[in-house]
This record gives C-alpha cells, structure tokens and sequence, in this order.
C-alpha cells in the first residue's frame, strides 16, 4: 500500500463528509482500503468526527467542524 496515496484519500473522504455532509468519497475510501461500511449513514459520520480528531494531517478547521457537529448530535467528539 502506498501510505501517502493512503493519507491524500483519507484526508479527502474526511473533509468532504465533515465539510460537506458528503459521505460519497468517505464510502469509496472504505470500498478501496477494505474497511467495513456501517450500514447506518448517521454511525458512519458520527466515526469520522471521531476519527478526524485523531488525524495529524487534517486542519484544525475541519478538526473544529466535525466536533461542533459530533457534540450537536449528542456524541464525545474523541475516541478516548
């Protein structure tokens, strides 16, 4: 596996789901590293605010929209 290929597609799925509300990339990134799809939209969004938080390579801006939105929703924003 080629790790930066790896970080660029993550990074990519990421914001585009906590920028956008756009889980189209965020699901191709699970199909293309084989990484099972939770089958509830809502459990799939709520794991990457989570995952987003422990992520060095993504900005402290989308950092502090996927923990508004993880906390709106009722849920801890970290993983710990």
């Amino acid at each position: 596996m080629n790790m930066n290929a790896f970080l660029r597609d993550r990074k990519k799925a990421f914001t585009a789901a906590v920028m956008r509300d756009d889980l189209t990339e965020l699901k191709k990134y699970c199909k293309k590293y084989d990484m099972p799809i939770p089958k509830n939209d809502l459990v799939m969004m709520v794991g990457c605010y989570k995952a987003v938080q422990e992520c060095t390579d993504i900005g402290e801006d989308v950092k502090a929209v996927a923990m508004k939105k993880c906390i709106a929703l009722g849920f801890h924003p970290f993983m710990r």
